[in-house]
């Protein structure tokens, strides 16, 4: 199950930035989705994102486009194959 926490619109037009709390048995995973308004969604661990948006310093994301985004199975399927099977 994935809530929307929060969601803050950035500096540039159409940039979002959804902060999510996903829950699967036995773990939960707090990550952010960031929307450069360019077709694709970059996910990130709060300590990545803070390296992207803030630091500019490196960090790892993983890219997925905003329908699969926005379909919620396919969503569910994506973190689970990403962030939970390893």
């Amino acid at each position: 199950m994935t809530t929307i926490i929060e969601t803050v619109y950035g500096n540039k037009p159409q940039e979002q930035i959804e902060f999510l709390t996903i829950k699967c048995p036995h773990k939960v995973l707090q990550l952010v989705a960031y929307n450069g308004d360019n077709g694709y969604i970059k996910l990130f661990t709060y300590q990545d994102f803070f390296n992207f948006y803030c630091l500019g310093n490196n960090y790892n994301s993983n890219d997925i486009t905003l329908n699969e985004y926005n379909d919620d199975e396919t969503f569910e399927d994506f973190i689970k194959k990403t962030f939970f099977i390893k």
